[in-house]
């Protein structure tokens, strides 16, 4: 009888054991996260004499973002058309936002010009990448502190 007391009291408390962990891992694991890709952005913010400025352009070691709304052409040659490693939007009259669709680079340069594509100033920066939303549990899409292009008086 003692033993059969034993074991119904180690079985009752396996199951309150079990109960508790089972309890704390659904407390702790509310999130679901979809299954939604991450984006790695840079934002360019223009200083100075930005009405001068038409457009930005981001270089980096596998090349150069196009300007903004221009699409890229397929290799006269090959046919293949390989696009630029950032894709560019402008967001409003004095920022700029790249997209990154490569490999994440450690330095960038950054030009703007004029409607004629002249260069109207040019800087090279680190990049030190972080995550968008440190609190989410979900969302791993990285970014670059915004890079502050100075553009001199014309």
């Amino acid at each position: 009888m003692r033993q059969r007391t034993a074991a119904i009291a180690a079985g009752g408390a396996a199951l309150v054991i079990l109960g508790v962990l089972v309890g704390s891992q659904l407390t702790h694991q509310q999130t679901a996260c979809s299954a939604v890709g991450h984006v790695e952005t840079i934002q360019v913010n223009v200083t100075g004499d930005a009405a001068a400025v038409d457009g930005v352009t981001l270089c980096a070691a596998a090349g150069c973002s196009l300007p903004a709304g221009v699409e890229p052409t397929p290799d006269p040659t090959t046919g293949v058309t390989n696009g630029p490693p950032f894709g560019a939007r402008r967001v409003s009259g004095t920022e700029w936002l790249f997209t990154v669709s490569g490999p994440r680079p450690g330095q960038v340069t950054a030009t703007a010009v004029d409607s004629a594509r002249r260069a109207l100033a040019t800087k090279s920066y680190d990049l030190r990448w972080s995550r968008a939303e440190p609190e989410s549990a979900c969302e791993l899409s990285l970014k670059a502190p915004p890079l502050s292009l100075p553009v001199p008086p014309s």
